[in-house]
C-alpha cells in the first residue's frame, strides 16, 4: 500500500478506492434499509410484473410496498 503524499493528501488510488467503496455501500443501503428497501424492491417487482403481464407478481409487489409504508408509519410514531 502506498504512503500518503508528502503534502498530506491521499494518493489517487486510495481516493478512487474510497469512492468505489462509498458507491457500493450506497447500493447496499438502498436495498437493506427497512423503509427504502421494500419500496425499491416492490417497485422493481411491480415493473417486472407489468412487463411480463403477471398479476401475481404485481400483487406481491403491492404487498411489499404496503409493508414499506407500514414500516415508514411505524418510524413516524
Amino acid at each position: 500500500m502506498k504512503k500518503p503524499d508528502d503534502d498530506g493528501y491521499e494518493s489517487l488510488e486510495q481516493f478512487e478506492s474510497k469512492q468505489r467503496q462509498q458507491k457500493r455501500n450506497r447500493w447496499q443501503t438502498m436495498f437493506t434499509d427497512k423503509i427504502v428497501g421494500p419500496f425499491v424492491i416492490g417497485f422493481i417487482l411491480w415493473f417486472v410484473g407489468e412487463i411480463v403481464e403477471s398479476d401475481p407478481i404485481i400483487y406481491m409487489a403491492t404487498g411489499i410496498v404496503i409493508f414499506g409504508m407500514l414500516m415508514w408509519v411505524k418510524e413516524l410514531f
